[in-house]
């Protein structure tokens, strides 16, 4: 006899299928890049356990989750919505990220128009813990990590000092004068960061004690790996100068990574411990004597009904939207550039040029459709370095690479950005609007202006460049675009005018060239 459970549950699994059907089509190629490439990355190959990590908190909640009926709720196609509004930033933005976004909002939506908010808030943080796997830009998460990074090496240098090691610092760069180590990438930037935060975050959740003092625990995750990070660091500087260069690289760099990782989670674990048991007894926990009755559905139209409208409603808008992407992306139309760049003049007045190569690796990872970097010397003065990288489209994972992610990977400190307005004398176009920088290592400085010539706009910013690039492909169906980025040393003798100068009179020969290889609005 099929009783109104088999029903419920029958309902249930015909939504779970349907709910998934429509998440992979919408969301195949996103998530596939997720798990293909974002997820292969050294800084991120911790993503592969959360799926687990996740079924496993949902499961644990099984039993509370079957003592309370499902209520559909219409305030669910809220998250939907600002899903919806992701999923349009990501597919004519050309960002994954935002894609993730959206397919976070929409999975949460999806299971409150389903479930009702009763037992979303049951399963609200394993659902919260699926956004620790989506890896934020390059450009963001070297900019959170810089500075961790800095005193990561500070501590790894005082270290080695305290330890005998003659050892000379510059920035992120630690020279033992055998070899040297870069922080940036040897010491994969704090890979165990966001792994000691999830771990933390799991001890948080699963030991409920005061507030104060779980969030004092989560706050620690952060000091800890930077502390930790910068003990590996002069662990292996030691290895590296007293026993073998090599060690700084293969099985030793992984393994010690994962020692810290094992010690900080230890310290945090025994932090935690130490606080419950010194918890007042005063205020004793309230167990309950018994479980709740289990639901027990009945013949109604609630309990019965082959649908749920919020649920089957935020659905269709899903696929609505999907369709009419996939409709604009058909007659989106690519433009090409004027000219190939390898046509560049490397001869500007009196401004002798030398062309530099970049390796395929680079220019893989770059995602660039042509470019052209050449070095410009003039008699007696400083050279300036330009280069351009240009993209006839920017499609999901292959967009402009902001040139500060590279400086300050490179172990630049910056010292002043900030956006101007230069005046190129002579120049048909200006002011020109750019992003200026002064950059610093050790006793070392340089200029540098960029901007992103963009479909007849001049943008300074990334964001900037996020959004117009989302407009245009809205609108106009173009996301090509360019990066230009000027540089020039700073002499030890010189101050900041002079060097401006220098790129002002650089630039008043280059620009009208470039203006004929990159297309106008």
């Amino acid at each position: 006899m099929i009783t109104s459970r088999d029903i419920v549950k029958f309902n249930t699994g015909g939504h779970l299928l349907l709910a998934t059907v429509v998440l992979v089509i919408v969301y195949f190629l996103p998530i596939k890049y997720l798990v293909s490439v974002d997820w292969m990355r050294e800084d991120f190959d911790y993503c592969f356990l959360i799926p687990l990590v996740i079924a496993y908190l949902i499961w644990e909640e099984k039993d509370r989750l079957q003592t309370m009926p499902s209520r559909p709720s219409w305030i669910g196609l809220v998250p939907v919505f600002l899903g919806i509004i992701f999923f349009l930033l990501g597919e004519f933005g050309g960002e994954y990220l935002s894609l993730y976004i959206s397919f976070w909002f929409v999975v949460l939506g999806l299971c409150w128009t389903r479930l009702g908010w009763q037992k979303i808030k049951i399963i609200l943080f394993p659902i919260a813990i699926l956004l620790t796997t989506f890896p934020p830009p390059s450009f963001l998460y070297s900019r959170l990590t810089m500075g961790m990074q800095l005193i990561s090496s500070r501590i790894g240098e005082k270290m080695l000092q305290v330890m005998g090691v003659s050892v000379y610092r510059s920035g992120n760069v630690i020279d033992l004068g055998v070899t040297q180590m870069q922080v940036v990438n040897a010491c994969s930037g704090l890979r165990f960061l966001i792994p000691m935060l999830i771990v933390a975050l799991l001890l948080v959740y699963f030991f409920k004690i005061r507030l104060w003092k779980r969030l004092l625990v989560l706050a620690s995750a952060i000091p800890l790996a930077i502390v930790l990070n910068g003990f590996r660091i002069g662990i292996l500087g030691y290895l590296a100068s007293e026993v073998n260069p090599n060690l700084i690289e293969g099985v030793i760099h992984g393994t010690t990574g994962w020692i810290m990782f094992f010690v900080g989670t230890g310290i945090m674990f025994g932090m935690m411990i130490t606080m419950q048991k010194l918890e007042s007894p005063s205020q004793p926990r309230q167990i309950p004597t018994a479980l709740p009755k289990p639901f027990q559905p009945t013949d109604t139209l609630a309990a019965i009904s082959p649908v749920s409208a919020p649920f089957i409603l935020a659905l269709s808008f899903i696929l609505t939207i999907y369709g009419f992407t996939q409709i604009r992306h058909h007659d989106t139309a690519k433009t090409p550039v004027t000219k190939n760049f390898a046509a560049f003049p490397d001869q500007l007045g009196q401004w002798a040029g030398q062309k530099q190569v970049l390796s395929q690796s680079i220019i893989e990872a770059l995602d660039l459709t042509d470019y052209v970097q050449i070095i410009f010397r003039k008699p007696s003065i400083p050279e300036v370095n330009l280069y351009v990288a240009w993209y006839d489209s920017q499609a999901k994972g292959e967009s402009i690479h902001s040139p500060e992610t590279c400086l300050l990977g490179g172990g630049w400190q910056f010292q002043d950005k900030r956006e101007a307005e230069i005046d190129i004398p002579g120049y048909a176009k200006s002011p020109l609007r750019v992003s200026q920088v002064v950059l610093r290592q050790g006793e070392s400085q340089m200029l540098a202006y960029f901007w992103f010539p963009c479909r007849g706009r001049t943008l300074v910013n990334a964001y900037e460049l996020k959004f117009y690039t989302f407009w245009d492909n809205l609108t106009r169906g173009r996301t090509d675009g360019a990066l230009v980025r000027v540089i020039t040393a700073i002499g030890p003798d010189e101050n900041l005018s002079t060097a401006e100068s220098r790129i002002k009179t650089f630039l008043n020969k280059a620009l009208p060239v470039l203006d004929t290889f990159l297309p106008d609005n």
